[in-house]
């Protein structure tokens, strides 16, 4: 009676066949795992970009506040005939109303580079784009300081 013993071969093929479909899957998922998480520096940029916008609304809103303010306060002044302002007092309201005027015209030029997605990112370099957002801020605050310097 011949013993007929499974053939080695059809064993070996399939433990490789078992490995390299483990290892596709694993590779795969290792893959995966790295292209779904956000680089931290675009996440920085972003998070600074969204700043940038609610903090351009809030100045701007800032300056309609101080036209208004001045505009009042030099419509009271204006308003008593019998003390007139000197043309010295004349020209600071004027100066203060036209820098006013002039940081509200440069906040609405004023914009806040875009921070694209990972996948979008082709040429630019991650770093760029937080310098470029970085600028933007200095910008700002640059703005923002003349703002708070009219009174």
């Amino acid at each position: 009676m011949t013993l007929y013993h499974a053939n080695p071969c059809k064993t070996q093929i399939n433990m490789k066949t078992y490995f390299k479909v483990f290892a596709f899957f694993f590779s795969v998922a290792i893959l995966a795992a790295c292209t779904a998480a956000e680089n931290p520096v675009l996440a920085e940029a972003s998070k600074l970009a969204e700043t940038l916008n609610a903090g351009k609304g809030s100045l701007d809103s800032t300056i309609q506040a101080k036209i208004a303010s001045v505009s009042e306060e030099w419509g009271k002044l204006t308003a008593d005939t019998t003390n007139l302002p000197d043309s010295a007092t004349t020209a600071a309201w004027t100066g203060k109303l036209t820098a006013l005027k002039a940081a509200q015209e440069t906040l609405a030029a004023w914009t806040v580079p875009a921070v694209p997605a990972a996948a979008e990112l082709g040429e630019q370099k991650p770093e760029d784009i937080l310098n470029s957002v970085k600028e933007a801020q200095a910008g700002y605050d640059a703005l923002k300081a003349q703002v708070d310097g009219i009174n």
